[in-house]
């Protein structure tokens, strides 16, 4: 695809992916229209290809499945709740784009209920 090898080509597709990746996780997929709107004219392919083909991939249910990137995450929240043994934090952070999917929320739920 020239798109590709235009200057920025790479960036802008890795651009593309997180933007999908983060669709995914929220349910939000606005902003592909405004890297639609906003984008050189070469890289219009990468959003009608890169997106499209993105969005079928269903990243939540990959990262919930067995050997997911859940189960790992689940893993190192049970870690957690063993070492602090009876006591239970105040308050549980999430960050960066997998803190999106309601799925990471509720794996803290299970783990962090708010009476043990």
């Amino acid at each position: 695809m020239e798109a590709l090898t235009a200057d920025g080509g790479p960036d802008f597709l890795l651009l593309a992916c997180r933007w999908a990746k983060e669709a995914q996780f929220s349910g939000v997929s606005r902003r592909i229209m405004d890297l639609r709107e906003s984008c050189e004219e070469c890289f219009l392919p990468i959003v009608a290809t890169a997106w499209t083909w993105l969005l079928d991939l269903e990243i939540p249910q990959m990262v919930a499945a067995p050997g997911g990137w859940g189960e790992d995450f689940h893993a190192v929240l049970a870690e957690v709740a063993d070492l602090l043994s009876d006591r239970c934090p105040h308050l549980v952070v999430l960050t960066g784009g997998g803190s999106r999917m309601p799925f990471a929320g509720r794996l803290c739920r299970e783990v962090f209920p708010t009476q043990r």
